[in-house]
């Protein structure tokens, strides 16, 4: 895209090699990885999370299945931190 743009501004721009090299490969789906590549880093990346014993992002501390949770301030009751401690100090 900038390479789009500098043309228009310097016509005399070589093509860029990057641009050609990526829209010659035929990618299926917009992913520069074959199907292969990807399914053996998926299976690679679930062995090390079960060997370190990696918790899964919904079951951390401040994951959200929701754009904000039960943390927004619409919905102070189930909110956690919404105790008077941090209320008189005006932090939420």
């Amino acid at each position: 895209m900038v390479q789009n743009i500098l043309k228009i501004t310097n016509p005399n721009l070589p093509n860029s090699q990057v641009d050609q090299y990526f829209s010659n490969m035929n990618m299926a789906q917009g992913s520069p990885l074959s199907s292969d590549l990807q399914t053996s880093y998926d299976s690679a990346k679930t062995k090390v999370d079960s060997i370190l014993g990696m918790t899964p992002a919904n079951q951390q501390f401040g994951y959200s299945a929701q754009p904000y949770g039960s943390l927004s301030s619409t919905n102070m009751a189930d909110n956690p931190f919404n105790i008077p401690y941090l209320q008189q100090r005006g932090l939420i």
